[in-house]
């Protein structure tokens, strides 16, 4: 089935490029910025993107199951591609990755799914329908040739779990981006100096963890970032000692649970100029919020340096102490 020479399908199915994108943005998440493919990967999320607006349905804003032939007999528009793209394009954008822009064809094609896909079931139950059921290459008996003939000759059905799944992920970034966005153009800044623990990853390199926006673990501060994205306050990680000049772009700044000597081989702990330094940006308007855990494992009294500027201290008494997995000890109750 494939070019001799290319090694290429002899046709663009629709899903297969609708999983293509998606994996782009869904990769792009937690790709680290500083690699040197990563510039690369947003090169090609924006070709991805630009030919994918290229060949949605006029008519419709929704995609075909064959994406360059909408005027061939048999081709018919699918679901789970069209949800696919309406995904892609709006994470994208919601991201930066993509310019504001491509905006417009994810509305219409969103609005496309609703009106080609979306049928009433009942009172409180919906159905999607227009969902091809698959389709491969090769294998044996070899049908499975890449021709637009095979692909078209594949079951169509509704309420494919393929179709759903992409609709509801279209859905969820749509709604996202409808959101208010009061936090537009401002910028929430998480330490990572004071709180600065590694551990060792697979290849044996030292990832930074711990209360960070990239972690998507139970320490929350993945859901806490994404609170702040949704409405349109940008996150940042300052890895360096606060100064005047590198807060300046910041109008939030979060210190959580400075390190102790058990914690990390070289902790950064707060000093007077520290202090200093964090106490001016707050009267020239910035918001901190200090955020410290129980004194086994926070280092509290050189950091109450910061907190004593404003008239504030922390004490080293826990309270409410959790004994090993026994998490209800640490309720409080209101």
């Amino acid at each position: 089935w494939a070019d001799k020479k290319t090694g290429l399908s002899p046709n663009f199915w629709g899903r297969a490029m609708g999983w293509y994108i998606m994996a782009l943005v869904d990769v792009l998440d937690n790709f680290p910025k500083d690699h040197p493919k990563y510039k690369e990967l947003l090169a090609i999320l924006n070709r991805t993107a630009t030919a994918t607006v290229k060949y949605q349905d006029a008519k419709s804003g929704v995609w075909w199951d064959i994406l360059d032939m909408p005027a061939r007999k048999g081709n018919y528009l699918e679901s789970s591609a069209s949800s696919m793209f309406v995904y892609g394009l709006a994470k994208g954008v919601r991201n930066g990755w993509l310019p504001q822009s491509f905006m417009n064809a994810a509305n219409k094609g969103y609005n496309g799914l609703k009106k080609e896909f979306v049928e009433k079931a009942g009172e409180e139950r919906i159905n999607l329908t227009k969902t091809v059921s698959v389709s491969g290459l090769g294998g044996k008996p070899r049908y499975r040739d890449g021709s637009f003939e095979y692909y078209i000759s594949e079951k169509v059905i509704t309420n494919d779990p393929k179709g759903m799944g992409a609709f509801i992920c279209a859905a969820a970034e749509m709604e996202v981006a409808a959101l208010p966005k009061p936090g537009k153009g401002l910028t929430v800044t998480v330490d990572n100096f004071f709180n600065n623990e590694y551990m060792t990853g697979p290849t044996g390199d030292k990832i930074p963890f711990h209360y960070l926006w990239e972690e998507d673990d139970n320490n929350g501060f993945s859901l806490f970032g994404k609170v702040f994205n949704d409405a349109g306050v940008k996150t940042a990680t300052l890895k360096t000692a606060p100064t005047m000049a590198n807060l300046k772009g910041s109008n939030i700044y979060i210190i959580v649970d400075p390190d102790t000597q058990k914690e990390t081989a070289n902790p950064n702990f707060m000093n007077a100029e520290h202090a200093k330094q964090v106490a001016e940006w707050v009267k020239a308007g910035g918001v901190l919020v200090l955020l410290l855990n129980d004194v086994g494992n926070c280092e509290i009294t050189k950091f109450n340096a910061l907190p004593e500027l404003f008239g504030i201290k922390f004490n080293e008494d826990s309270r409410n102490k959790v004994q090993g997995q026994n998490f209800e000890q640490g309720a409080v109750k209101i």
